[in-house]
């Protein structure tokens, strides 16, 4: 029986359905935070990727997005997500089973077939992702959505933060098959335990299922295409959301693929716990300021808390073109902003879509298309960084201490055109955007009450201690 036939849901299924949600994305984070990032690089390069190899590893994740487009019509033929989602998504988080035989018999796999198993991982997890987004639109209540996927967000940063480190120390000291392969069974183990909690979650009917018991009949191919787009498409707000985001995705990730392979290669002697530790930095500073961001998106619209935090992310791929051996600040200024400012944007842009598609009949629709154009503009981005990093390989400028390579011409384009492309986003409306003046006040606002309390909590403390030591009265 599909949700077509069932009753709406009661304030306690969806409240449990939320606390659901929590565990799943926690356990599909250890999933990803296992096989990708320091497993994901290392591997590569223990297989002999290339320059230009790793510029499409990094594409291969926006190239797949275009397959949304297939989960919107699998979700318009089946009138439910919950099926679609647990199929695709734990299929997705096992194929990389098939880096096992090559690692326990020590062999390397063709990297062809490593970046396919990438592939094929991005393109069933795109299916899932759209309706699992569709899913959570409709469960969770619009006024506390900032508040909720800012904690949610929390607990699946403080989760990257753990797992990364773990898996950097564990790799450095087991520079092994074997201890690959070890990493590669408790990640897919993990997603698995994701599929089953996910499979608990419930699901609340379709927008638009107003006629509980009439099966859709189902349309070509092409008609029914030109239905998934042309519906989102004729929002001019929507339109303007994705122009934004479209020039974004092309600029933005540039260097994605670069920055983990130039500090395993060009800053430290292949430290994957080094890389660990910078991406736990990451999380942890997102954790951090998950809570400010998703109350400020709550107060304020997702439009200015988007804005600021854009901004700031442009001056962070400029700052690894000034980072040598002997000199890892800039990196460590970058992992602090990198998950300050990144955790604010996402969570902005994910809101701002959502409030796109409220209320839509064919709101998965809107995630399709939205996750369609702009992957094919980041893929576009990472193969043309990928394309220039190995055009330019073997460059070197030496400037006092510092050595300009191709990975920092990469980064030095990156941050020039994040800035440039901001001038975009002054037309994407949001009816519930604050002027950015009244943000900056609030943050400023949010941050003297914290460190407020943090001055009182310290007075507290040295109060009942000096009154432990020096006891009143002589007692």
């Amino acid at each position: 029986m599909t949700n077509r036939h069932s009753p709406a849901l009661t304030p306690g299924q969806i409240r449990y359905g939320l606390r659901i949600s929590v565990w799943e994305g926690t356990f599909a984070t250890i999933h990803a935070s296992l096989i990708g990032g320091v497993f994901m690089t290392g591997l590569a390069l223990r297989w002999g990727a290339n320059t230009f190899q790793f510029g499409l590893l990094a594409a291969i994740p926006a190239l797949f997005t275009a397959a949304s487009i297939i989960g919107a019509l699998l979700v318009a033929r089946l009138g439910e997500r919950k099926p679609l989602t647990l199929v695709t998504s734990v299929i997705g988080r096992s194929v990389f089973l098939a880096y096992l035989p090559f690692l326990l018999l020590h062999q390397r796999m063709p990297i062809w077939l490593f970046l396919l198993v990438v592939g094929m991982f991005n393109l069933l997890l795109v299916i899932a992702g759209n309706a699992w987004t569709s899913w959570m639109g409709d469960l969770v209540p619009e006024t506390s959505r900032g508040r909720y996927f800012g904690i949610r967000n929390t607990l699946m940063s403080l989760t990257t933060m753990v797992f990364t480190f773990v898996v950097g120390k564990y790799l450095d000291a087991n520079k092994t098959d074997q201890g690959f392969a070890y990493v590669c069974v408790f990640g897919v183990l993990a997603g698995v335990i994701a599929m089953v909690l996910l499979r608990l979650q419930p699901e609340p009917r379709l927008r638009g299922d107003t006629i509980p018991h009439r099966v859709p009949s189902p349309q070509p191919l092409l008609p029914a295409l030109r239905t998934v787009i042309s519906r989102p498409w004729a929002d001019p707000g929507f339109r303007k959301f994705v122009r934004f985001m479209t020039v974004w995705s092309l600029v933005a990730p540039l260097a994605s693929g670069f920055y983990s392979v130039h500090l395993l290669k060009n800053l430290s002697d292949n430290s994957y716990s080094l890389l660990g530790i910078y991406i736990a930095v990451s999380a942890a500073c997102g954790i951090a300021f998950q809570w400010l961001w998703g109350r400020g998106i709550d107060r304020f619209g997702a439009k200015p808390v988007m804005f600021l935090n854009l901004l700031c992310t442009g001056i962070l791929p400029i700052l690894w073109v000034f980072a040598t051996p002997r000199f890892l600040l800039p990196i460590w200024l970058d992992a602090v902003g990198n998950g300050l400012f990144w955790s604010g944007a996402t969570l902005a842009w994910f809101n701002l879509l959502l409030s796109f598609a409220h209320g839509k009949e064919h709101r998965d629709a809107y995630f399709a298309l939205f996750t369609a154009i702009t992957g094919i503009a980041g893929f576009l981005s990472s193969l043309i960084g990928g394309t220039i990093a190995q055009l330019l390989n073997g460059f070197l400028w030496q400037v006092g201490p510092f050595r300009f390579t191709n990975f920092q011409v990469l980064f030095a384009l990156a941050g020039t055109g994040r800035f440039i492309s901001l001038g975009l986003l002054r037309s994407v409306p949001d009816e519930r955007a604050a002027p950015v003046s009244e943000v900056l006040a609030g943050i400023g606002e949010y941050t003297l009450r914290g460190l407020s309390s943090g001055k009182d909590l310290v007075l507290a403390s040295f109060n009942e201690i000096s009154r432990r030591i020096f006891p009143p009265n002589g007692q």
